[in-house]
């Protein structure tokens, strides 16, 4: 692909072609050879888009993560709040639940914050 790349470094048609033929042999085989076309304006126009692109995908999955998390701290924290309901309990009877369920959905909120933060 190195080979390919470099012989058509002119035309912007066939390293298109390239590219959509087989993006990840692309990919590897310009990393190799980019010091050696760096100064052409096809070097570094391939360069950026093969860089944003990389961006992009890890914005992506960082995205679906994310909201995996989110969802599970949620679920979790919908199951704590309806423990008295799962369990039967009078929560008439039982006012300290019902007066600081405001707490666990906060430490759901705090717990995904600060997971969110720490792996960036």
């Amino acid at each position: 692909m190195k080979e390919k790349i470099k012989e058509n470094i002119n035309d912007p048609g066939e390293l298109e072609r390239l590219y959509r033929e087989d993006k990840k042999s692309f990919e590897s085989g310009f990393e190799k050879i980019y010091p050696e076309i760096a100064e052409t304006e096809a070097g570094r126009f391939w360069k950026t888009r093969l860089d944003f692109e990389k961006s992009t995908s890890i914005t992506n999955m960082i995205f679906d993560r994310d909201i995996f998390l989110m969802l599970a701290v949620c679920l979790v924290a919908g199951i704590l709040i309806k423990i008295p309901a799962i369990l039967d309990i009078n929560t008439k009877s039982f006012l300290f639940y019902e007066k600081n369920v405001g707490i666990i959905v906060f430490l759901a909120m705090a717990l995904y914050t600060i997971w969110h933060y720490t792996q960036l």
